[in-house]
C-alpha cells in the first residue's frame, strides 16, 4: 500500500507541475468594465469557480484573480462565467435537510454563474459539491428556476417543477406545447435546447451557447504482456528469536493477457479516468532448497500459482502533442486465484498444507499511447503475501515487472 500512496503523492505533484503550460487564449472584464485579453488556466470547472489564474503573455508571471475582482471572464470558444448577485435556494442538498414546504428558501448571494445561453432569453448555472441551480434572464434581472425536493406530511419524497411554468411563459413557440413542458428534466441539456429552440423559432440571436462537450466516454483495450515475476518464501523461527530463513526464487518470464476497460471522466479536460483491466497470470516453479533450521533434509519447494487479477484505478494523462500521452496509474488488485493454486515442500507436505488464497496488493504503472489506439506499458505491484490469510508464520511475497502493449478496439 505504501508504493500506492508514493504513486499517487508523486502523480499530483507532476500534474501540478506540468499543468502550469495549459493555458489558453481567454479574458477578463474587470470593475471598470474594461475588457483585458489574456492567456486563462483551462481547469475544465466541474464547479463553478471562486477564482482563476492567467498569464498576460505566454511567458509572463501567473497572477490569480478571485472572482469578486472581476465582472466577467472566459476561454475563447470554450467557456463564459459572470459574477452576479442571485437568489439561490440550497434547501434540498441532502434529504436530511429537505422541509415540508414546497415553496424555495431563497437567500441573496453574490455568485460566479456559469453562461450556458446568452441573448434575448439567457441561461446561467451554478454548482458546487452540494447544489446544482439553473437561472434565467429576459428583462436585465436574472431570476431562479424552481425546482425543489420536499416532503409530504406522509414523509413522501415530492419534487417542485416549478420552473416549467417558468419557462412555458416566455419559451412558447412552434413545437414547445404542454407535452414537451412536461418532459422536460432540470437537465443542462434540456434547458439549453429549449431556450435554442426558442431563439430559433422566434428568429432571434444568440450571442453565445455553451457547445455541448463530446467525448468518448468508454476505452475498450485488448493487452498482453510479458513480465517478470519473483517469488519469496521467509519462514519465521519457533523460538522467539525473530530469526527468519528466506528462499527465493529467480525470476521468471510470464505472459499476460487481458481487456482493459477505461471510463473518462467528463470534467478536467478528460485526463482523469477509472480503469479496470483483468487479466490472467500463470506462474509455476519447482527448485530444490534446504531449510537447516527447519528442515532435516532438502526438498523440493513447489509453486503452483494461477489467477484471474482484477485492478480498479485511477489514470492521469499528460498530452505531449494532439496524438501522444504519458499516464501514470494506480491501482487496488483483488486476486482471485485458480482452484489448482498452492505452495508444497515435497518432502514435507505437512509443513505447509494450505491453498493460496491472497489480501488485495496494489499495481502501479507508466505508460505511454499514440493516436488514441496503441498503448505501452511499464507496471509493477506492490508484494503480494499468497498465504497471508493462513500462516502469520510463513510469509509468501509475489512480486512482478512487466511491459504491456495494448490496441484499443472501441
Amino acid at each position: 500500500m505504501k508504493y500506492l500512496i508514493t504513486l499517487m503523492f508523486s502523480l499530483i505533484l507532476i500534474q501540478g507541475l506540468l499543468s502550469q503550460n495549459h493555458y489558453e487564449p481567454g479574458y477578463f472584464v474587470d470593475l471598470e468594465g474594461i475588457k483585458r485579453e489574456v492567456l486563462i488556466f483551462n481547469k475544465d470547472w466541474k464547479n463553478n469557480p471562486t477564482s482563476f489564474k492567467y498569464k498576460k503573455k505566454e511567458q509572463s508571471e501567473i497572477v490569480e484573480k478571485s472572482i469578486f475582482d472581476i465582472r466577467a471572464f472566459g476561454i475563447t470558444g470554450i467557456c463564459k462565467f459572470e459574477r452576479h448577485v442571485v437568489n439561490i435556494d440550497r434547501s434540498d442538498q441532502e434529504i436530511k435537510d429537505y422541509t415540508y414546504s414546497s415553496e424555495p428558501i431563497f437567500t441573496e448571494e453574490e455568485l460566479c454563474l456559469r453562461v450556458l445561453v446568452d441573448g434575448p432569453v439567457s441561461l446561467y448555472k451554478y454548482e458546487d459539491n452540494r447544489t446544482r441551480r439553473f437561472f434565467y434572464k429576459t428583462d436585465g434581472k436574472i431570476k431562479p428556476l424552481i425546482y425543489k425536493k420536499y416532503k409530504t406530511k406522509s414523509d413522501r419524497i415530492a419534487i417542485n417543477y416549478a420552473f416549467r411554468g417558468q419557462l412555458w411563459s416566455i419559451l412558447e413557440c412552434g413545437d414547445f406545447d404542454m407535452d414537451a413542458l412536461q418532459k422536460l428534466e432540470y437537465k443542462e441539456k434540456d434547458l439549453i435546447e429549449a431556450v435554442r429552440n426558442f431563439l430559433e423559432c422566434s428568429d432571434q440571436s444568440m450571442d453565445y451557447i455553451e457547445k455541448a462537450k463530446k467525448f468518448k466516454k468508454t476505452n475498450i483495450v485488448l493487452k498482453g504482456g510479458l513480465r517478470l515475476s519473483t517469488f519469496n518464501l521467509s519462514i519465521a523461527s519457533a523460538d522467539q528469536k525473530g530469526d527468519k530463513f528466506n528462499s527465493s526464487f529467480d525470476p521468471i518470464p510470464q505472459f499476460t493477457f487481458g481487456l482493459e476497460v477505461e471510463y473518462i471522466l467528463p470534467f478536467r479536460n478528460h485526463v482523469w479516468t477509472v480503469f479496470s483491466d483483468p487479466s490472467y497470470q500463470s506462474y509455476k516453479k519447482t527448485e530444490e532448497k534446504e531449510f537447516l533450521r527447519f528442515l532435516v533434509q532438502p526438498t523440493d519447494l513447489i509453486v503452483e500459482y494461477q489467477s484471474i487479477e482484477i485492478p480498479v484505478g485511477f489514470k492521469y494523462y499528460f498530452p505531449l502533442n494532439k496524438k501522444a500521452k504519458l499516464n501514470i496509474n494506480a491501482s487496488l488488485v483483488a486476486d482471485l486465484f485458480l482452484s489448482n493454486s498452492y505452495i508444497l515442500m515435497d518432502r514435507y507436505p505437512d509443513f505447509i498444507d494450505d491453498p493460496i488464497n491472497s489480501y488485495f496488493s496494489s499495481n502501479f504503472g507508466i505508460g505511454f499511447q499514440y493516436d488514441q489506439k496503441y498503448l505501452i506499458e511499464f507496471k509493477m505491484n506492490s508484494k503480494r503475501d499468497l498465504l497471508a490469510q493462513f500462516l502469520d508464520s510463513v510469509d509468501a511475497n509475489y512480486r512482478f515487472y512487466g511491459i504491456n502493449i495494448g490496441y484499443t478496439i472501441f
